[in-house]
């Protein structure tokens, strides 16, 4: 009996914590939204001596930012951000069915897949910043070697295929328990 007081409480308190965490996801996913419409908003109208674009690992004066380099970053900002806002959006997804008292089901499974693969997607997201910031430079013939990090795609591709394994390991401990429940 006192097992199953002891779960219970555990459970209630994956709950709690859960429904904080699933809030902190979504204020940090609108709070993303928000800064890529203001960016995108900058990058369309500010224009001026003091204003700077900062892409990447450059930094260089608005007024040197021709169309297709606010193009390119306009790209960016909404690459990036749409790869932030579904991440806190699967982040909030996970913890709400946690709050739930959902921890080994398909939904959790699913959210923890989507999370891995976000996770890949910013991998990818590095490759492309260090070319288009390879491109920009060559546009507004900046004097900057450009560096690629291998450790940022590495690292989030490496997470990503890690929390991938951890997800099917997870399917199938849901599978088994399942079958048992089944069984009994």
């Amino acid at each position: 009996m006192k097992l199953v007081e002891s779960n219970n409480a555990n459970l209630e308190k994956i709950k709690k914590v859960s429904r904080v965490i699933s809030g902190i996801s979504s204020a940090l996913m609108y709070i993303m939204i928000v800064g890529i419409f203001l960016a995108t908003l900058a990058l369309i109208f500010l224009n001026g001596s003091d204003a700077k674009i900062n892409v990447g690992d450059l930094m260089f004066p608005m007024e040197q930012a021709t169309t297709a380099v606010r193009v390119l970053s306009i790209g960016l900002v909404f690459l990036a951000g749409a790869v932030f806002v579904f991440t806190f959006l699967h982040l909030k997804r996970l913890f709400k069915l946690y709050s739930e008292g959902e921890i080994f089901t398909e939904g959790t499974v699913k959210e923890i897949k989507n999370l891995g693969f976000m996770l890949i997607l910013w991998a990818i997201f590095e490759g492309i910043l260090f070319g288009v910031e390879t491109l920009i430079a060559a546009i507004i013939e900046l004097d900057v070697s450009v560096t690629f990090d291998i450790s940022a795609i590495f690292l989030p591709l490496f997470i990503g295929i890690i929390v991938q394994i951890i997800a099917r390991i997870m399917d199938e401990g849901r599978r088994l328990k399942e079958d048992i429940d089944l069984t009994i």
